[in-house]
């Protein structure tokens, strides 16, 4: 199996255990502090706006919106009432947690996906299907990953979105 970059996309929780999203490693072109972006017009989500890299304009995407994951003020709060674990308090006081880029090499080039950190890289024996993160669904989502502590949402790099000019 392959080895996976997993990152942390903010205060989510599946059934009790955090949620975190793992990158097929070999699809990994860097990982770094997300320094600025620069606006894009006309950007809806999941696009977040441009950043450089090595020269290049790179579109940067929201991981938290690519996995139609609320807002997380509104995920605690959906959390709380469903009695799960949402957050560590802090996570979610309104300071804007320090962020990281994540250059992926996806099936139209590279992308940017814009994640809370990068915790570390996994070597899972085996991944399950998306439907095991049910009610989470995405089209970007390839499998599943249960940990004692945590599940970890792979996704696939060939499904991340591009940007397309548009036609004057």
């Amino acid at each position: 199996m392959r080895s996976l970059l997993v990152c942390s996309v903010g205060p989510y929780a599946l059934r009790r255990r955090p949620l975190l999203v793992g990158i097929p490693l070999e699809r990994v072109a860097a990982a770094r502090p997300l320094e600025s972006l620069l606006p894009f017009p006309g950007a809806v989500p999941p696009l977040l706006g441009l950043t450089l890299h090595e020269g290049q304009i790179i579109p940067a995407f929201s991981a938290q919106a690519l996995l139609r994951l609320p807002e997380p003020a509104a995920a605690s709060c959906t959390a709380e009432t469903q009695g799960e674990d949402a957050a560590e308090p802090d996570q979610v006081s309104g300071i804007e947690p320090a962020r990281h880029l994540v250059l992926v090499k996806g099936g139209a080039g590279v992308v940017g996906l814009v994640v809370s950190k990068a915790v570390g890289i996994d070597r899972p024996l085996h991944w399950a299907g998306p439907n095991v993160l049910a009610p989470l669904a995405s089209p970007v989502i390839a499998g599943a990953v249960l940990r004692p502590d945590c599940w970890i949402a792979v996704l696939d790099p060939a499904r991340l979105p591009a940007v397309r000019p548009a036609a004057a």
